[in-house]
């Protein structure tokens, strides 16, 4: 079914303003404001002189954009990794860097506050007491999109430095720990069957709801030094590094429905590629939406866990398919259809990310269909609303 909703521009040009990964708060508690981040770069990769600007949209003021500071650790697809900042209000988190380091900020937008942690982050625990973190550096030499330049990777010649992996850090203290490291991993599935020259890379660090577990990807880099998608596993693992589960070993785009269950664009040797519902820490695995989740698509449950908010790879046409998936009805309705800059391409692409409001009642996306790349939001409450969704 389709049902094309308005897209409203929540930013203009002639700067190019978005906010990256779909899996992050962007939406304050109150719904009023919107982060984002504004750059004058457009059809390149960034180097290490180029700055973008974290700054606020107020939705209640003519979508005002209002600078709040600025970063020299962004990439195309996840920003600079900027959020709301959780049981503090008017506060957010991003990363920067700071003499010749990647760091991350805590910023207080009342007081003009700031306390600046000597590691980045890449995930913050729901409670915004503690994150986890990688090598942005070595992201940056394997996948462009992901990393951030401007530093050198002290590994970059070795495989799998056993210094190096997923960090956790204290947002308090700053303390940051080593809890998965590629030593750990080398006794893991399919990371034995690697070749022993291939570079391993963490990335893609999220935690459920609650922050009793997270996954992450762990994959391998070709021989030309970029990504590779070589048996790339998906794995779930405690906050402290610790009872670490292979959910699967071909996987890409996931998310987490509840505390136990990752959902997940997979291959099964068994059933092919399809959308799978993994259950943490048992053989437990299902095909969700068979026959019509049958794409690769960035997707997040709403709040209350009836819908599912995705996004499409771009058709020949250059279109990008924005879609609503019931999950009582097996149904999904398409709400947006938006042309894609044919120029950017690879690491500058512009995917849709598609991220919700707090309440479940909005969407915000990233989009280049006119012209620039620009966020807009979606106004999807007469959908999800309904007590039925059998209607579709």
């Amino acid at each position: 079914m389709e049902r094309r909703l308005p897209a409203t521009a929540a930013t203009r040009g002639p700067k190019q303003h978005y906010f990256g990964y779909y899996d992050g708060d962007q939406f304050d508690a109150s719904g009023r404001y919107l982060l984002g981040l504004e750059c004058d770069v457009i059809g390149r990769l960034q180097t290490p002189d180029d700055r973008a600007t974290v700054g606020i949209v107020d939705l209640e003021r003519g979508n005002e954009w209002t600078p709040v500071a600025e970063t020299a650790a962004w990439n195309w697809q996840m920003g600079c990794k900027a959020e709301w900042l959780p049981g503090r209000n008017r506060t957010i988190v991003y990363n920067d860097r700071r003499d010749g380091r990647f760091v991350c900020a805590i910023h207080d937008i009342e007081e003009g506050e700031q306390q600046v942690l000597p590691a980045p982050i890449f995930e913050m625990a729901p409670d915004g007491r503690s994150a986890l973190t990688l090598n942005f550096a070595r992201l940056w030499d394997v996948r462009p999109e992901t990393g951030y330049c401007g530093t050198e990777d002290p590994w970059h010649d070795e495989p799998a430095p056993a210094e190096d992996g997923i960090f956790r850090t204290d947002l308090d203290t700053g303390e940051t720990t080593l809890i998965i490291s590629h030593r750990d991993m080398a006794s893991f599935p399919p990371t034995a069957d690697m070749p022993p020259e291939c570079k391993r890379y963490f990335t893609h660090l999220l935690f459920n709801n609650d922050g009793s577990r997270f996954m992450f990807w762990y994959r391998c880099a070709s021989s030309n030094g970029r990504h590779s998608s070589y048996r790339s596993g998906v794995y779930v693992a405690s906050p402290d590094g610790k009872d670490i589960c292979l959910l699967n070993d071909r996987n890409s785009h996931c998310t987490w429905l509840g505390r136990d269950r990752v959902l997940a664009w997979a291959t099964r040797r068994d059933k092919g590629a399809h959308t799978y519902l993994f259950t943490d820490g048992t053989e437990d695995v299902e095909i969700m939406g068979e026959g019509v989740l049958e794409f690769n698509g960035h997707s997040t449950f709403s709040p209350n866990k009836q819908w599912l908010l995705t996004d499409m790879p771009p058709d020949e046409n250059d279109m990008r398919t924005l879609a609503l998936y019931s999950c009582a009805a097996n149904r999904c309705v398409v709400i947006g259809r938006f042309h894609s800059m044919p120029a950017l391409t690879g690491p500058l692409r512009c995917d849709l990310h598609p991220r919700w409001s707090r309440d479940g009642t909005k969407v915000c996306i990233d989009s280049t269909h006119e012209g620039s790349r620009q966020m807009y939001l979606l106004d999807v409450s007469d959908i999800v609303t309904r007590p039925d969704p059998a209607y579709l």
